[in-house]
């Protein structure tokens, strides 16, 4: 972990999880991304690698407390198939905390256009509107954002 953390990469990361047996692999991984965050590895990097075996608690946890770039997890929307509406809500709650209002309400936008029978963006809207200020939430209400 210690190597991974040192010099991380896509091909370091196969490196760290080859031999993990399936059975136990969200445990693992799980354990991985908080030892990593404890090694103050970068959150991009940690969620570019970690994501490619789906989402945690703890790669969302690392969105919502400001750990990955909107450019990332829209990267990441790009080939998740059927989550897009998640992978665009998680980069509409980055936009929301790193200020951008108008990418906030685009992502989310974007995030609802894509809502499926599995995937909603009403945890993300949620979570925007939970935290926003008074002028965030009728700048949110005159773009059409639902109130949930």
């Amino acid at each position: 972990m210690a190597k991974f953390a040192e010099s991380p990469s896509r091909e370091a990361w196969s490196k760290l999880m080859r031999f993990v047996p399936p059975d136990h692999a969200y445990l693992r991984l799980r354990d991985v991304i908080g030892r990593l965050r404890a090694l103050r590895v970068e959150g991009d990097m940690i969620f570019r690698c970690a994501s490619e075996s789906g989402l945690t608690p703890d790669l969302i946890e690392l969105v919502e407390q400001g750990g990955v770039a909107v450019e990332t997890l829209v990267e990441r929307a790009a080939h998740s198939g059927g989550a897009k509406t998640t992978y665009l809500g998680l980069a509409a709650e980055a936009a929301f905390l790193a200020g951008d209002m108008l990418g906030t309400v685009r992502l989310l936008r974007e995030s609802m256009k894509h809502e499926n029978e599995w995937c909603s963006a009403e945890p993300h809207v949620i979570f925007i509107r939970e935290r926003a200020a008074p002028e965030q939430l009728d700048l949110l209400d005159r773009a059409g954002i639902p109130r949930t």
